[in-house]
């Protein structure tokens, strides 16, 4: 009864037999809503022109790679993996051109307006860092870092140089965790003790 009530609210008259969850079609849904601040006004706006995004990290960058392909108005233009047959693979595969093992060409490259950091956790504080200094907005997968301390460095420096920060908390817009926070709110289950879930792709 619970899992058909949540059902229900998620997808009403939806075939769930068709239900499909894929990585890169979140990737492309965060990047299509990329916003930035723009310095001479109190709006928000999409970022014009062209979004040229830049990857590191191809193990689950890949996912990335597929789904902002898919958004119009969005170029990968460059890619950054340490193991040079997974950069040469990844290149090949999708006609990337520029291919680099050294982050920093990414980050100092004028013609990237996006990171995407996919590399390991320990090095996302790093990358951050100084892909913002490089004038670059960052979506970085989680966690965001492992210290605390490197994120209040990372958020800092980001507000400092006017660059957007967006951690790839994907699930924050999916149907089951926006249901579940609401739930929770509205105390309809009582106040939690104790809760496990499992999140599998429907089948």
């Amino acid at each position: 009864r619970f899992s058909e009530m949540f059902r229900d609210e998620w997808f009403p008259e939806r075939d769930w037999g068709q239900v499909q969850v894929n990585r890169s079609h979140s990737s492309a849904n965060i990047l299509r809503g990329l916003h930035y601040h723009h310095k001479q006004a109190d709006y928000w706006h999409p970022l014009a022109g062209t979004i040229r995004v830049g990857i590191i990290g191809l193990g689950v960058g890949e996912q990335h790679l597929i789904g902002y392909r898919r958004v119009p108005g969005v170029e990968v233009t460059a890619i950054c993996d340490v193991n040079p047959d997974r950069l040469d693979e990844v290149g090949e595969c999708y006609g990337i051109a520029k291919r680099h093992v050294d982050y920093r060409h990414l980050t100092d490259d004028p013609d990237i307006d996006v990171i995407a950091i996919c590399s390991h956790d320990d090095a996302h504080a790093e990358q951050s860092i100084a892909a913002f200094r490089g004038g670059k907005h960052v979506m970085v997968e989680k966690p965001f870092t492992v210290d605390l301390a490197d994120a209040e460095r990372a958020v800092a420096t980001a507000e400092r140089q006017g660059v957007q920060l967006l951690v790839t908390q994907n699930d924050r817009l999916n149907p089951v965790f926006k249901t579940m926070r609401r739930h929770l709110e509205e105390e309809t289950f009582g106040p939690p003790g104790y809760a496990v879930m499992i999140h599998d792709k429907p089948r």
